[in-house]
């Protein structure tokens, strides 16, 4: 993602977390590794919506 940097690393490879209903279109980003899907529940407290590939890193 362009212009995303982790907080943790500085790392550049950073993808976006998606939860809810797994849309033919998100099962593909993900396939090819242009998104990560967190499961089908979507709380109240919202969740972690980058992760970074350098570090594992997860944040808001």
């Amino acid at each position: 993602m362009d212009g995303i940097r982790c907080p943790s690393c500085g790392g550049s490879r950073v993808l976006p977390i998606y939860r809810g209903y797994l849309t033919f279109d998100l099962a593909r980003a993900v396939e090819e590794k242009r998104a990560v899907y967190d499961g089908p529940i979507v709380s109240d407290e919202g969740g972690d919506s980058w992760l970074c590939l350098n570090c594992m890193n997860r944040w808001r």
